[in-house]
């Protein structure tokens, strides 16, 4: 049997650090503050995650939209070359070529209109959808027991 052999730990020390000084209800209460405080930490850092991100998303969409103002003045830039272009292969007169520049543009935009026009007018079909319902049904009630 050994003997027991004296501490060299001070009092009120432990093997694992100073003994608490105080009791069960004040430690859970510290514990309780202490999750309430890391919550609202990991709070905060989500929201400063978001409107940093958010952020991030304005200035795309932001860029998006200076870059489709930018594209619509480089197509009349090049409508306007087209114009110039036409004028001084056929040897017309400016006004005659970009009546033509602009009348092929109304041709265009009549043609894109009857053809959106045709695709708004379709009617929507839920025909599969209402046999795949009607088979769906017809499946459940063969199942059912039948009432005596």
């Amino acid at each position: 049997m050994s003997e027991p052999t004296e501490s060299t730990e001070e009092p009120g020390h432990g093997v694992f650090g100073a003994y608490p000084k105080q009791g069960v209800g004040a430690t859970a209460k510290n514990v309780a503050e202490d999750v309430r405080a890391l919550v609202q930490a990991e709070v905060a850092l989500a929201k400063a995650e978001v409107i940093n991100a958010v952020r991030s998303k304005a200035v795309g969409a932001a860029m998006f939209a200076v870059a489709g103002v930018l594209g619509l003045v480089a197509l009349l830039a090049l409508l306007l070359a087209a114009g110039f272009a036409l004028a001084e292969i056929g040897g017309l007169p400016g006004w005659a070529s970009a009546l033509i520049v602009a009348g092929a543009l109304l041709v265009l935009a009549a043609i894109l209109a009857l053809v959106g026009r045709a695709k708004l007018k379709a009617q929507i079909s839920t025909e599969v959808t209402r046999a795949n319902v009607e088979k769906d049904v017809a499946w459940v009630k063969d199942r059912l027991p039948s009432k005596p």
